[in-house]
Parts: structure tokens; C-alpha cells; sequence
């Protein structure tokens, strides 16, 4: 009896290719599944690290925030405090113009004047601290103008040399005389107070006639 064994023969190779190619696809499939897996692991590492990055960069730029303030808030208290000093050295002096109560007004004035100085800077604050504010606050350039504002005229306040007669072109100053012309202004200026030294600000539209202020 015969038995022909060539099918059998025909079917192996044809079994064996398609086991490897099985392999290979389930290989195929493998591989592309880890690269998903690094890829993954990779987009999560970079989101946490990106994350770290901006938290801790927020953290920074807060600590900063808060320690611009505590320095404004020094410098303008350590400035209040001294204003007040001089104020009541100046009401000292009106009250007994002795020669050691001016110098002690001029030296509150100098002591005065060191602060406020330091806070200037705050005054462009607007784009870095209070420029998402929601609350009203207002300006210091508002108010800076009349205790800082320079340039200053001296001769509308006080004498000056003779061959200086100020942007007015006159002699006459708030100290020495009852009554100064400015421009087409005639400025009353036989009684001094706060409210008229206010009221010459920046007279006759020069804003070197400045008459209150540390300068």
C-alpha cells in the first residue's frame, strides 16, 4: 500500500509562514504598543514638569509681589511718620520763631525728605502691582505734584540774587511781598496760608512755580 505524503509536505511551509507571520504581526503590535507607552509617559512627564514650572514660577513672582509691598508700605510709613515730625517742628516755630526753633524745622525738613524720596519709585507701580487691582485706587500722581514737584522756581518763594528775577521777570516772591504779579495774574500774598500756597501751584501755567512740597 501506497500512502502519498506530498500534501503533508505542501501544508507545512505553508503553516510555518503563516505562524511567522503571526509572530511578526503580534511583534508588530507589541512594539508599536511600548512606543505609545514611552510616548505617553513622556507627554505626562513634560505636562508635570511644565506644571512644577509654572507653579513654582507663580510662587516666585507672588513672594516678589509681597515683598514690593511690605517695602512700599515701610517706605511710605517711615515718610508719614517724619512729615508729622516736621509738621509739628513747623508749628513749633510759628508758634516761638526763636532761632533754635528754625533749626530744628530745617532739620525735621532734612529728615522728612530722606523717606519720601525712597518712595518715588512706587509711583510707577501701575504696571506691575495694581494693574490687575479691581479696587479704586488712586493715583499718586494725583497728589505727588504738590508735594514733589520739580522743577522749582525759587524766586517766586523767596529772594534771589539780583541778576535773577525768576520766569516772571519781577523781584517780588511770596516771602518779601503783600502782592506778586504773575503773567495777568495779581496774586494777593499778604497773608500766607496752606490753601493759598495751594492755590499758587504751578501760577500763571508754569510748572516751576511750585509753593508746596519738599522739592
Amino acid at each position: 500500500m501506497t500512502i502519498n505524503t506530498a500534501p503533508n509536505r505542501r501544508i507545512l511551509p505553508t503553516t510555518l509562514a503563516a505562524a511567522l507571520a503571526g509572530l511578526l504581526l503580534l511583534s508588530g503590535c507589541t512594539k508599536q504598543t511600548d512606543e505609545d507607552g514611552v510616548a505617553a509617559e513622556t507627554q505626562t512627564t513634560q505636562t508635570e514638569t511644565t506644571n512644577a514650572g509654572s507653579a513654582a514660577e507663580q510662587a516666585g513672582i507672588d513672594r516678589l509681589l509681597v515683598s514690593y509691598a511690605d517695602m512700599a508700605h515701610a517706605a511710605y510709613k517711615d515718610s508719614l511718620e517724619t512729615a508729622k515730625d516736621l509738621q509739628n517742628a513747623v508749628n513749633t516755630y510759628v508758634e516761638a520763631p526763636t532761632e533754635a526753633n528754625l533749626e530744628a524745622a530745617k532739620a525735621a525738613y532734612k529728615a522728612a525728605r530722606q523717606p519720601y524720596s525712597q518712595t518715588e519709585i512706587f509711583r510707577f507701580d501701575e504696571g506691575f502691582v495694581s494693574a490687575n487691582d479691581e479696587r479704586e485706587i488712586a493715583s499718586v500722581d494725583g497728589w505727588e505734584g504738590q508735594v514733589n514737584a520739580w522743577p522749582l522756581d525759587e524766586a517766586l518763594i523767596d529772594y534771589v540774587s539780583d541778576d535773577y528775577q525768576g520766569e516772571y521777570n519781577s523781584q517780588d516772591n511770596i516771602i518779601n511781598s503783600d502782592s506778586i504779579a504773575v503773567g495777568s495774574i495779581q496774586q494777593d500774598t499778604s497773608t500766607i496760608s496752606p490753601d493759598l500756597l495751594a492755590e499758587m501751584s504751578e501760577i500763571g501755567g508754569s510748572e516751576a512755580n511750585v509753593t508746596t512740597g519738599y522739592h
